[in-house]
């Protein structure tokens, strides 16, 4: 007789031990999985709001969210995305393993009617999206960049002639005056 068993006995005739068959496990749970392209979880967003944010001003200080929103990207409650980062963000998610963890994010997702394609489409879109803005912001800078060397160019060439006219102005009025009045200073160009 085994040691576990000359317990179980005494506690049973105790009354202090009662043994009861063992719960068969449940089954594990399915996730359904299928393969699907980028091509078709990709979704359009508004390319043309994007850039007329992008040329909004002189400023390209606008925070992801107006982008998302010009782009007509989810926000807010309707967003898988924002809820999928609390749900990578919390303190549960750090204990076991990567496929432990993404297995229980995935469950949480569909028992709370998120459908997982949504997610990644709205993750694409931002994406998309950002780099759209960026696209059109860099852009913009490189023309700004490219008046302001032409407006450079111009202010040089204005330059020379001011100080010609300025060298010319001193050499007349040196003939009235004793002291240089006319101001002929080489500015760098």
């Amino acid at each position: 007789m085994s040691f576990l068993k000359f317990l179980h006995g005494i506690g049973d005739r105790l009354g202090i031990l009662e043994a009861v068959p063992s719960a068969e496990a449940a089954p594990a749970a399915r996730i359904q999985t299928r393969s699907l392209t980028l091509t078709e979880l990709s979704s359009e967003i508004r390319s043309g709001e994007v850039e007329s944010l992008a040329h909004t001003g002189s400023k390209l200080t606008f925070d992801f969210e107006k982008i998302f929103e010009r782009a007509g990207v989810p926000k807010g409650p309707e967003s898988g995305i924002e809820r999928l980062k609390q749900l990578v963000s919390s303190e549960s998610s750090r204990g076991g393993s990567k496929e432990d963890v993404k297995k229980a994010i995935v469950e949480i997702l569909t028992s709370e009617g998120i459908i997982i394609e949504e997610v990644v489409k709205e993750a694409l879109a931002r994406d998309k999206a950002l780099d759209q803005f960026e696209a059109f912001a860099g852009e913009k800078v490189r023309k700004l960049q490219q008046e302001a060397a032409e407006l450079n160019s111009q202010l040089g060439e204005w330059r020379k002639r001011k100080r010609v006219h300025e060298q010319e102005l001193a050499t007349i009025v040196g003939y009235v005056v004793d002291h240089p009045v006319i101001t002929t200073e080489h500015i760098d160009d």
